[in-house]
């Protein structure tokens, strides 16, 4: 959910979704668009040029200043940079298994990831894999005509118990 409560992203399987929610506080969302590797068949917007980072997508997370979206699959982790109106547009990947057109970070740190999270400041982004948690920061580009967030790759903390992910974003 965007932080203003204007927008509701879900993660599809072959994609994400964006749905607006109603301005009147009915709570009816309609959806808006979708962002899939293959376009699904014109009923979705293409979003990488190749691979398909976007396959088993099973976990979003948005940025506390609402201007970014990541979407975890089991192959990689997508970055999407948000319009004014909540449509997004794909930025970038990352990926241990040689998709194409993502960029490899160290080990095998996205290897099997199923959850994705940012932290309440912004500066960093936490996905749980099959290897722990791996950290990410959010890195500011102003290249391109606006403001996006590029993700650098930092460690991976190899600890599962449960509420790992919460104390890490609470700072405990």
């Amino acid at each position: 959910v965007s932080p203003d409560g204007a927008s509701v992203y879900v993660a599809s399987g072959v994609g994400v979704s964006h749905f607006y929610a109603d301005p009147k506080g009915t709570g009816l969302l309609s959806l808006d668009g979708c962002v899939s590797d293959d376009g699904s068949g014109g009923a979705c917007t293409k979003g990488p040029q190749s691979g398909d980072p976007l396959a088993g997508a099973d976990g979003v997370a948005v940025s506390p200043d609402g201007q970014s979206v990541y979407v975890v699959s089991p192959r990689a982790l997508s970055s999407f940079s948000v319009a004014p109106q909540g449509q997004l547009t794909f930025q970038g990947c990352m990926s241990d298994d040689s998709v194409p057109g993502c960029i490899d970070p160290p080990g095998q740190s996205l290897h099997a990831a199923d959850a994705v999270a940012v932290s309440p400041d912004g500066g960093s982004v936490y996905v749980t894999s099959g290897e722990g948690i791996a950290h990410f920061f959010r890195a500011h580009s102003t290249g391109g005509g606006g403001a996006e967030h590029l993700l650098q790759y930092d460690a991976v903390r190899a600890e599962f118990e449960q509420g790992a992910v919460e104390r890490l974003l609470s700072g405990q």
